[in-house]
């Protein structure tokens, strides 16, 4: 004869057959309450002792010093920054230039913001000024 199987409920034979942890599948939406073991047994925080608690904490935090996830993340803010001043330091040397700016040294030499020397340079009057 035939073996004897319930035919309508596929899955509650199927699941039957299975031992409790393969039944049991702890997923993404797992509480931090329960800690799942290499074995597959569900043991919850509380009925853990301080000594388990700990020791587990400390696996835990060398498996991540070993990943290195604890490094700090390289800064890529610092380029930019200096670009950036390059930029503004090139648009106000960029105005003294256009304004006419000169530079009087140590010893009294006149010298544009290039630093080349300024020869005799004529006067702006007040005529140049009108629109």
């Amino acid at each position: 004869m035939e073996d004897a199987r319930p035919t309508a409920g596929g899955d509650v034979a199927a699941a039957s057959m299975l031992a409790p942890q393969e039944i049991y599948k702890p997923g993404d939406a797992q509480s931090k309450t329960e800690i799942v073991t290499k074995s597959g047994m569900p043991v919850a925080r509380e009925e853990m002792s301080r000594e388990e608690k700990l020791s587990r904490r400390r696996r835990a935090k060398e498996r991540a010093k070993k990943a290195g996830l604890n490094k700090p993340k390289p800064t890529t803010t610092a380029e930019p920054k200096d670009t950036k001043k390059r930029g503004d330091k090139k648009q106000l040397l960029g105005d003294l230039k256009k304004g006419g700016v000169q530079i009087i040294g140590r010893k009294g030499a006149l010298t544009d913001v290039e630093g080349n020397e300024v020869k005799d340079a004529v006067t702006k009057g007040a005529g140049s000024y009108k629109l």
